[in-house]
This record gives C-alpha cells, structure tokens and sequence, in this order.
C-alpha cells in the first residue's frame, strides 16, 4: 500500500507520495531505567511502524551520521528504532527507512520528513 492510497489520507503535514504507509517518527523520553525521583532524560527521536509490503522481514533507517537495522517484532510485525543521533529537532528530509528481506533485498523505501 502506498501513502497517495491510505485509508486515512495524506500523512506527515499534508504531503502525499508514492511511499510506504507503515514508517512514523515521534520522540519520547520513556525508555530509560530508573525512579520517578530521577530525572529523565531528553527525549529522543524515534521510527516505528507496522509494515503492510509482503516479505518484510527487516527495517533499516538511516540518515546523516546514522544507520540502525532492526528486525521486526515475530509477535506484533511492528518496529521500533530509536535515534539518539538526532538533535532536538529536525527539518527537511532526515532519514530514509529501507523495507528489508532476511536476506537484505530492498522491498520498498520511505522518506521521513518534518517540514
């Protein structure tokens, strides 16, 4: 399925591509051990979805200064890759998220973008 045919229409401010619908971005500052008397530490960027593109069985994201690889989750289908590189905000295009077969073949790509 791509973005231009979403159920839920164009995402990401409005723009709508030829893309993958199954890759978003957000930032959290949740995952981290400690107590509620700790402070927590700043938030972070990170990639997450549910891929609907057959034969998907690894997600690669990767941008200027970065590239994490991840597999996705047996139980859910889902992803999560956190992005510790990134600042406290980003603009344009910022990272590229690869589709993955086990054996590394490129199913399909998306391009993240904060305008």
């Amino acid at each position: 399925m791509l973005e231009a045919e979403g159920r839920f229409g164009p995402e990401l401010g409005g723009y709508c591509a030829d893309a993958p619908t199954d890759a978003w971005f957000d930032r959290t500052s949740e995952s981290y051990a400690g107590t509620i008397e700790d402070t927590s530490p700043a938030s972070t960027y990170f990639v997450y979805g549910e891929p609907d593109l057959p034969g998907v069985r690894r997600v690669r994201v990767r941008g200027a200064g970065f590239a994490h690889e991840v597999a996705l989750d047996p139980g859910t289908g889902g992803f999560a890759v956190a992005l510790p590189e990134l600042g406290d905000s980003v603009s344009g295009d910022f990272a590229q998220v690869d589709f993955l077969t086990a054996n590394g073949t490129v199913l399909g790509t998306r391009t993240l973008s904060e305008k």
